[in-house]
């Protein structure tokens, strides 16, 4: 019965195929939900009022974290690891074994022993410790790296819904630069068909219009790029930014900071930097695997218990036995796990020295 309902409790597979192509087809065709965009809105930023069409830095954020595949495969890495987390957490189940012994010419009335017996690890001290703590530090490392991923994709939609911004200001102006170049050339052709100018003044005109026009394929080049860069930034193709208009009305008045900011806050908004944050877990981790080798050049118990009908007699046998660590008592990984924490602590002096240059 109680193996019935152990088996009962077990899940099932399920499978779930991945194709490439298919994947392929659905970037193809990503496009922005609004419904999505309104429910992230809602939970960053409450007070915003969007109207559906107007995209700003904001809502193409809100819009990257429900598209974005980039953001997706780090949020399934914390999914990841806080899973794991929990399982380091269980005990590892006993070990059932099963025997059956048949005697010739025995003395009993039964020549038959059946029996059973189990063996508990006991799991408590130093290594369980160690290995849970190194499980929830994997899980907050992959946490500062969701985040950055996150700072990531938000500056590279900043920076190309500035560039698509600005590309399309001097699309208008180089548009009525050019403009006025025409005029300026037919007015000039007027003035040689009169003689008032000569052929060298005709051609700096005509020079200054290439020149102009030149400008205006740049812009419009630029503006082409930075669309592509935001789409591939959110998540989407490139055909679902064509309609919706953007918006950044402080993009011709940046903000200033009024003064250089306290010494005190700088040094905090440097350590919680997701870098340093990160490095700084990983050296805790480095800390925690050093203490579980050094406790595993000391043996672990086991223990258990059994039934056994030896031909006629009824025994119920306890055990009690020890494994014991590798002949040079742990000694070569104790000095790995030394030598990953020097470099470790090393790479974390790195990254604070390099953030705060």
């Amino acid at each position: 019965l109680a193996g019935g309902g152990l088996l009962s409790a077990c899940v099932s597979y399920s499978p779930a195929p991945l194709d490439a192509s298919t994947i392929l087809l659905q970037k193809q065709s990503a496009e922005i939900d609004p419904t999505a965009v309104r429910n992230e809105l809602a939970r960053l930023a409450p007070a915003v009022d969007w109207d559906g069409h107007r995209l700003d830095s904001l809502t193409l954020l809100a819009a990257a974290l429900t598209t974005s595949a980039e953001i997706a495969q780090a949020r399934a890495a914390v999914v990841t690891a806080q899973a794991d987390a929990r399982v380091a957490r269980k005990t590892q189940g006993p070990t059932l074994t099963l025997t059956s012994e048949y005697a010739f010419n025995a003395s009993e009335t039964s020549p038959w022993l059946f029996g059973f017996a189990t063996d508990f690890t006991v799991d408590t001290g130093v290594r369980r410790s160690a290995r849970i703590e190194i499980a929830e530090l994997n899980a907050r490392i992959a946490l500062f790296d969701y985040m950055d991923t996150v700072w990531s994709v938000r500056q590279r939609i900043r920076r190309a819904l500035s560039q698509r911004l600005l590309a399309q200001q001097e699309i208008v102006v180089a548009s009525e630069l050019v403009k006025m170049r025409q005029q300026q050339l037919l007015a000039m052709e007027h003035r040689l068909a009169a003689g008032a100018a000569s052929h060298v003044e005709l051609q700096r005109v005509r020079a200054d219009i290439a020149a102009d026009q030149r400008s205006l394929s740049d812009a419009e080049a630029r503006a082409v790029a930075a669309l592509s860069q935001l789409a591939a930034a959110i998540g989407v193709s490139r055909n679902a930014l064509d309609v919706p208009a953007f918006d950044w009305p402080e993009i011709n008045t940046p903000v200033r900071l009024p003064d250089p900011l306290p010494a005190a806050c700088l040094d905090q908004a440097l350590l919680a930097r997701p870098d340093i944050a990160r490095a700084s877990a990983a050296y805790d981790q480095a800390e925690a695997e050093l203490h579980s080798a050094i406790a595993t050049q000391y043996p672990s118990l086991h223990t258990g218990t059994g039934y056994a009908w030896e031909r006629g007699l009824k025994k119920l046998p306890f055990s009690l036995a020890m494994s014991l660590p590798p002949l040079d008592l742990n000694h070569a990984a104790i000095d790995a796990a030394e030598a990953r924490r020097g470099e470790i602590g090393r790479r974390l002096e790195a990254t604070v020295f390099m953030a705060s240059s």
